[in-house]
């Protein structure tokens, strides 16, 4: 025997609002990468098969720092359009980062000067695009150089320093003051005659802000 049991205007309700609650959080999450894709308007660059473009108006801000000075925003779901301490809201997370768009321009030439006066960027906001997914852009590269001892050279001759050096296979790590320096020096890198590949360290993996 089959038994029907009509909702109540209190349980239409929930699943109303639990429906409602559910789009917003999908379409909050979907403007946020459109938002992040249309501000990709800076340097393009690649990591091995992948090529990334970095945003301008992007920074990654420590998670504790943001959530700490997030402000509630106009939305039924303050975090996915929190407003950060710099003024930008929250788009994304990785790592233990928060990425805040329209949080002041992370990746202009004033970068060196603010990690130097304590604002250390430590990440720079990039796209996947391919994926559209966000990326991190850390101050260090990953060189694969086909001659053993090549490491300090290399370092100094690229203005990094040298963080790992492994042989065989010869993979050498170099660390820059900020990742727009890592990206600079990577093409006079792959012009050294015991270079075979040059990538930016990447970290790339999206979650929803909560």
């Amino acid at each position: 025997m089959t038994v029907s049991i009509a909702a109540t205007p209190l349980r239409r309700a929930a699943i109303v609002l639990a429906v409602a609650s559910s789009s917003y959080v999908l379409a909050a999450d979907a403007d946020d990468r459109a938002a992040l894709r249309e501000a990709a308007t800076g340097s393009r660059f690649t990591a091995g098969t992948a090529s990334y473009r970095l945003v301008p108006r992007a920074a990654a801000q420590p998670q504790a720092q943001a959530d700490a000075s997030a402000a509630p925003a106009s939305g039924m779901l303050a975090p996915a359009g929190a407003a950060a301490r710099s003024g930008g809201r929250v788009v994304g997370r990785l790592g233990g980062y928060a990425i805040v768009l329209d949080g002041g321009p992370a990746a202009g030439p004033d970068s060196a000067a603010r990690a130097a006066s304590g604002g250390t960027p430590g990440y720079l906001v990039a796209v996947n695009q391919r994926s559209g997914a966000p990326a991190l852009v850390a101050p260090r590269l990953k060189v694969f150089c086909a001659e053993a001892g090549r490491a300090e050279a290399l370092a100094q001759a690229s203005g990094g320093r040298v963080l790992l050096a492994s042989q065989p296979p010869a993979l050498v790590i170099l660390g820059f003051d900020t990742p727009q320096r890592a990206l600079a020096a990577a093409d006079g890198l792959r012009r050294q005659s015991c270079v075979q590949e040059v990538q930016p360290e990447v970290l790339e993996s999206f979650a929803k802000p909560h």
